[in-house]
This record gives structure tokens, C-alpha cells and sequence, in this order.
């Protein structure tokens, strides 16, 4: 078992105790994470963090191993799914009514995910308990405590990274280098999109678990080509076409190593670009290395985002960049916090994580270049190192 991240500790009693909260219960993965650094695997597992004395775990008994990798040595488990076992909600409910009893948290105010939004999803991906839109029933039978939506204030403390989840990310976003890798190489006309696809799944899988430690690394890949990477930046999937000699080919890639998140793209062309493409990646270049250089400790998001939109003005493209420069990343795939948009009030600060992630979209194409960036007092670091814009490198 690792030692605790205090630090993330530390920050989350400090805003428990701003709010006269007592304790903080989580049910929701990402939070979990967050708390514990031990990845559900079937996703009913809760962390109880009080203000004063040691937090406590409750997971399922058959996943001792994967709790081992947290930090949090006070665990509880129950047992489920075989004949004569309780139901997991019954054992859930009587357990945290002991922890809160052993915290003497009992009738006093406690924070839960009351308005959190979207979902990150434990390591079992096909399959995700709903359980109550909070995911921790307020009416825990015997608890009498007075619960508190600490949504909002989840989401403003998981914006901003601690070193050792900086270092989480990062790992994610190396694993995410291995799936690109194939990406560039595999890449080619007479390929299916579907194939290089699955070809990018494979290696993430292969290769990214065991790297430095990691025991869970999956990933989604979406490869879109020619005429449908006009739609790139609206989530489309892998089809069976068949790429075509000189067609942008754009892929989106949701990388997950132990419970810590990494979002990247990358386009290329099969085979020689025309003189065309090679100004959208020229542009697309300009404002990416823009909003890099706007990106540190103070700036605002909105600046950033102008920064992105003002580069691409030479090129005459501007029209085409139809969304955000930039979201929040890390404990799950699209976090809110930085949200870099012409309309955000945000202001960027040390250990925010964001993509970075301007595009280009016509009538018949599409062009985007996403990474991962820290944000420092300095500057900004992209966490992953993949080629970027190698069209334009090699000529």
C-alpha cells in the first residue's frame, strides 16, 4: 500500500471545513480515485474523508488486490453475488453506518456528489452500476446526518492536479504514445478505419499495461478519414471505409491507466499532402502553439482561446475552428474545470490540466491536434510526445 497523497487531503478538508462539512462521502470512481488512488473495479465502492482522524474504505471483498494499490488503510469489505450473500446496497448502508459511528460523524453535516455530472467509468467498462443520480443515497438508514451536495466544489478541487496525480496523467498520456505510434504507422491507403483502430486498442493494451507499474490501460480509438473528418469534432465512430491515397485521417483517443485519464488526436494524410492541406496544418500549428504560449499560472481561459482564434486569422480560416480550445482532464476523459472558450470566465492556475486542442473543419475535411497540458507558474507542458504536425516537419 502507497503512502497517502496528503496534499489532496489536505486540500479537500480545508474546503470541507470552509463549508462547516464534517466528512466528505464518494461513491463516484473518479472521486474514489481521487481520494483513495485505488480504481473500483465494479464501481460500489465508497471513501468516507472526515475532517478530523483517518479516512475508511468500503469496497467489495473481491477486490482486495486492486484496493491494495490505494492508500487508505482502513478498509471494509463485504461479500456479493454469491448464494447467502446480503444485498450489496444492504452491506454498503451497514457499513458506512459503522464508519460513521467509529468517526462519531453521526448527525452531523457530510458532503456527497449531490450535482455531480458526468461519469467516469470503474474498470469493468462494459457494464456500470447507475445506483441514485448522486451514486451515495442521502438516507442512508441510521446514519441521521444532515447531507450536503458538495458537487460543485469536487469539481473546482479536482480542476487543479496535485504532483503525484500530475505524474498519474502523464503516464497516461506515455501510454496514450504507444497507441499514436501505431496510429502513424499503420495508417495507410487500403486500410479500414476499423483496423487501425482495433490496431491502437491492441498495442495500448499490450504495451501500456506493466509500464511503469500500471495494471489496468485501455483505450478507445475513433479513426475518421476523407469526407467524414469534416464531423471529427463531433464524436463520430470507426467505420468499415476504407481509406483513399491523399485522404486526412483524424483519430480520437480516450487513454485510461489505473483510473487516471489522457484525450488525444492526431491527423495525418495517407500518403503525399497537397499544398492545401499542408496550410490547414500550417494554421492549425499557428494556433496550437498560440494558445500554448497564452497558457500559465493567472492567465484567463478566454485569452487563451482568443490567442488560438487571432493566429489563425492570417490563414483566413478562422471561420472554421467551430469549438473550445481547451477542457479539463485526468480523473475522467472531459472534466469542466479549465474550460478554455471565448465565452469562459475561468482564470488557469498551477496543476490545471487541459487539452489543447484547436481544429479545423470544412464542408469535406477536418483537421485536429490534441494534447494534454500541465499548467505551471511559467508556462504550460504537454504531457504527451508524440509527433504533431510530421507532414510539415518533413518537408
Amino acid at each position: 500500500m502507497e503512502s497517502p497523497d496528503n496534499e489532496r487531503w489536505a486540500r479537500v478538508v480545508a474546503s470541507l471545513a470552509e463549508n462547516n462539512l464534517s466528512a466528505l462521502v464518494c461513491r463516484l470512481p473518479e472521486n474514489v480515485v481521487m481520494l483513495s488512488g485505488y480504481w473500483p473495479v465494479l464501481g460500489r465502492s465508497v471513501v468516507v474523508l472526515p475532517t478530523e482522524g483517518e479516512p475508511a474504505l468500503t469496497a467489495p471483498a473481491s477486490e482486495v488486490s486492486a484496493v491494495e494499490r490505494g492508500w487508505i488503510p482502513d478498509v471494509r469489505t463485504f461479500h456479493a453475488w454469491r448464494v447467502g450473500d446480503d444485498d450489496p446496497e444492504a452491506s454498503i448502508s451497514r457499513l458506512l453506518v459503522q464508519v460513521m459511528a467509529d468517526r462519531r460523524l453521526t448527525g452531523r453535516r457530510i458532503g456527497y456528489e449531490g450535482s455531480f455530472g458526468d461519469v467516469a467509468v470503474p474498470q469493468r467498462v462494459l457494464e456500470a452500476w447507475a445506483g441514485t443520480p448522486s451514486m451515495v443515497d442521502p438516507s442512508i438508514p441510521g446514519s441521521s446526518a444532515e447531507w450536503v451536495d458538495f458537487g460543485p466544489q469536487l469539481s473546482r478541487l479536482a480542476g487543479e492536479k496535485t504532483e503525484r496525480e500530475i505524474t498519474r496523467i502523464r503516464t497516461a498520456n506515455e501510454v496514450g504514445d504507444f497507441g499514436l505510434a501505431i496510429f502513424f504507422s499503420e495508417t495507410a491507403p487500403g486500410r479500414r478505419e476499423s483496423e487501425i483502430a482495433a490496431a491502437v486498442e491492441a498495442e495500448i493494451h499490450t504495451r501500456g499495461i506493466g509500464y511503469k507499474g500500471t495494471r489496468n490501460a485501455r483505450s478507445e480509438a475513433e479513426v475518421i478519414s476523407g469526407p467524414r473528418t469534416a464531423d471529427s469534432w463531433d464524436f463520430p465512430t470507426s467505420s468499415d471505409r476504407v481509406i483513399q491515397e491523399g485522404d486526412l485521417v483524424v483519430m480520437e483517443l480516450a487513454v485510461v491507466a489505473d483510473g487516471y485519464w489522457a484525450d488525444l488526436t492526431r491527423t495525418v494524410v495517407a500518403g503525399r499532402p497537397s499544398d492545401e492541406q499542408l496550410h490547414l496544418f500550417s494554421a492549425q500549428r499557428a494556433a496550437y502553439e498560440a494558445a500554448l504560449e497564452a497558457i500559465r499560472h493567472g492567465a484567463r481561459a478566454a485569452d487563451v482561446d482568443g490567442a488560438a482564434r487571432r493566429a489563425l486569422e492570417p490563414f483566413g480560416l478562422s471561420q472554421l475552428f467551430v469549438h473550445h480550445t481547451g477542457h479539463g482532464v485526468g480523473f475522467r476523459y472531459h472534466e469542466p474545470i479549465p474550460f478554455i472558450h471565448p465565452s469562459s470566465t475561468g482564470i488557469l492556475g498551477t496543476g490545471m490540466i487541459t487539452s489543447l486542442e484547436p481544429g479545423l473543419y470544412g464542408a469535406h475535411f477536418g483537421l485536429r491536434v490534441e494534447d494534454n497540458v500541465v499548467v505551471t507558474q511559467a508556462g504550460a507542458e504537454p504531457l504527451c510526445h508524440s509527433p504533431r504536425w510530421s507532414h510539415l516537419e518533413a518537408l
